[in-house]
Order: C-alpha cells, then sequence, then structure tokens
C-alpha cells in the first residue's frame, strides 16, 4: 500500500515523512492553509529522487494551475473541488480527483473521469451503505482513502475497501498526524 503525507508546509515536515517512507509528500496549493508557492519550490527542489510531488488544487484556473505545474515541477495533480470530467482532462499529469463522502453522487459520475485515481475523504457522514455501494464497484483499482480526522472508524472501511493508497490529510491534529504516518508506512495496520 503507498502513503501519501498532505500539507506539507516545512523541509522538517518534508524529511520527516521521507524518513518513515512516504512515497508521495501533498502541497496544499490554495486557501489561507496552502502554502505559498517560492516555499513549496524551495522544499521540492531539496527532495530526493522517487518522492512523487503531489499539488493539491481546489477550483483554480487553469492557467494558474499549469505555472504552477512548471514552476514546481509537480508529478501528480489533485483536484479537491467541484472539477469536472473535461477539467481534468486538460492536463498531461496524472490526475487524482478527490470526492467527500457526503458528496456520494459523485460515485455515480466517476466513471466519467479519465483520472490516475479517485481519493475518498471519509469523514462522519461516511457509513457502511456507501462502503457496500463501492464494493460494488468493480473500477475502483486505484481508490485513494484519506484519513481526515482522528476519528477511529477509518481503519474498518480500509480494511474492507483495501485501498491502493492512504492519505494522510494536513486536516489530522498534528500529533495523531504523524502517528498515523508512523503506522501506516510501517505498514503496521493494526
Amino acid at each position: 500500500m503507498r502513503i501519501k503525507l498532505c500539507g506539507i508546509s516545512s523541509q522538517q515536515q518534508a524529511n520527516k515523512a521521507i524518513a518513515l517512507g512516504a512515497h508521495a509528500l501533498g502541497f496544499v496549493l490554495y486557501g489561507d492553509n496552502g502554502i505559498n508557492p517560492e516555499k513549496a519550490r524551495e522544499i521540492i527542489n531539496n527532495l530526493p529522487p522517487f518522492i512523487s510531488v503531489v499539488g493539491v488544487f481546489k477550483d483554480q484556473p487553469y492557467y494558474e494551475i499549469e505555472e504552477l505545474i512548471t514552476f514546481l515541477k509537480l508529478h501528480v495533480l489533485q483536484f479537491d473541488g467541484e472539477e469536472d470530467a473535461f477539467f481534468c482532462s486538460k492536463f498531461n499529469l496524472p490526475v487524482i480527483k478527490a470526492i467527500y463522502s457526503s458528496t456520494t453522487d459523485m460515485f455515480k459520475n466517476f466513471h466519467d473521469y479519465d483520472i490516475a485515481a479517485l481519493m475518498l475523504h471519509i469523514d462522519e457522514t461516511f457509513n457502511e451503505i456507501d462502503i457496500k455501494y463501492l464494493l460494488q464497484v468493480k473500477e475502483l483499482d486505484n481508490l485513494i482513502i484519506s484519513i481526515d480526522s482522528g476519528q477511529a472508524q477509518y481503519q474498518s472501511f480500509i480494511d474492507k475497501l483495501n485501498p491502493y493508497a492512504i492519505n494522510i490529510s494536513g486536516n489530522v491534529p498534528s500529533s495523531l498526524y504523524w502517528k498515523l504516518a508512523e503506522r501506516y508506512t510501517s505498514c503496521n495496520y493494526s
């Protein structure tokens, strides 16, 4: 199972994530909690090879994303907003389309997307009915489960859905973030 740590905002965090064995680092490039592109570039330029760099965007214009792809030398794009299938198809990089469990209508439309992976942000609204629906969908070979809070139920969803990867969101409280990072990068899922 692959692990992405998201919300990287310092060289120290990046180094710790890499030391733990993270496969990918996510840089949030929108909103008040996002990282400044110049700071992200400084961190990215100091990463070792074979670490995937993911730019995380939300409802930003095409030209802005293209500029940041070049400026930051991104490897993968993650869209967290209302980006439609046509918009996601415009880029020459792998795309992760994130959906939130409270927007389960997206499950019905994700077949329209030509994406590398679907990321499911699990929140308190996600339930067993959602899992049963997802288990019926055979095309979820590249499902990513995003842990967005400290809730304990995410482990049962991971066990049942057997995702390709796990994303640990920068929204998780810092002390728990690093415990989860250590747990999943060590392949110790219990």
